[in-house]
């Protein structure tokens, strides 16, 4: 009776036991499951939203560098045949007096490349020149505007600027480049407000830069292709564009 008693205690210990271990998980181990759950779920969606805070921050980037429709997909400005396959690139600053004697001395020859069917001028207006309250930089975004409002009114606000370019320790303001793209004939509002708020500024400075990294040293600079054009007289410039048009 002895023996038997002491073996149904222990039987009932075991039983206890398991049923004890039949219990399942205990509450702190599910709270750390959810606990894991959570930060998992709060990582992911950090990850999520800071990709689509860059995605936003690099197409709002991409937009404010990118330039107006007018211009090329390399940010130069044509005039003449589309179809042309000799093309005259000239970059310059509108800040730069080698620049302005250029233009004064040979755009009419560049003008009737521009009229004929075999030879397309691309303008591309760039910032080097370190000018007084940042004149290279609001000239081409100037361009920019004008062009993106009146291209047919482009080529004369392009002479008027020459003209009437200011001295090295001297400028244009904003309202001054404004009626001088209004004389030219580029008279909408849009054009005094994508002036004043420089609209393109950034697409200037990012493609100042890249032409820079590319090489670009002084303006004006004139190219065929990717051939420089040394003599930049009217002479040196029929001289180029006939070579180019009958090889």
């Amino acid at each position: 009776m002895k023996v038997n008693a002491v073996q149904s205690h222990r039987s009932g210990r075991v039983v206890a036991s398991a049923a004890h271990s039949d219990r399942g998980p205990t509450l702190g181990a599910v709270l750390t499951a959810l606990a894991l759950i959570v930060l998992v779920a709060a990582v992911g969606i950090f990850v999520t939203g800071t990709k689509r805070d860059r995605d936003r921050a690099e197409q709002a980037r991409a937009a404010a560098e990118a330039p107006p429709p007018v211009y090329t997909d390399h940010g130069t400005l044509r005039f003449g045949d589309p179809a042309a396959t000799t093309v005259f690139t000239v970059t310059t600053d509108f800040a730069c007096p080698s620049c302005r004697t250029f233009a004064q001395t040979s755009d009419a020859t560049l003008a009737e490349f521009a009229k004929g069917r075999q030879v397309a001028i691309e303008y591309d207006p760039v910032a080097i020149v370190d000018a007084k309250d940042g004149y290279s930089l609001r000239a081409a975004n100037a361009a920019a505007c004008v062009a993106a409002s009146a291209k047919t009114a482009w080529p004369t606000w392009y002479g008027l600027m020459f003209d009437r370019q200011p001295a090295k320790d001297a400028t244009l303001t904003d309202d001054q480049l404004v009626d001088l793209a209004t004389q030219a004939g580029a008279s909408a509002p849009e054009v005094g407000s994508c002036i004043r708020g420089q609209r393109y500024q950034q697409f200037v400075t990012a493609h100042t830069n890249s032409l820079i990294a590319a090489g670009l040293t002084h303006t004006p600079s004139v190219r065929i292709g990717d051939r420089v054009v040394e003599n930049l007289t009217p002479d040196g410039l029929r001289a180029a564009a006939d070579h180019a048009t009958t090889k």
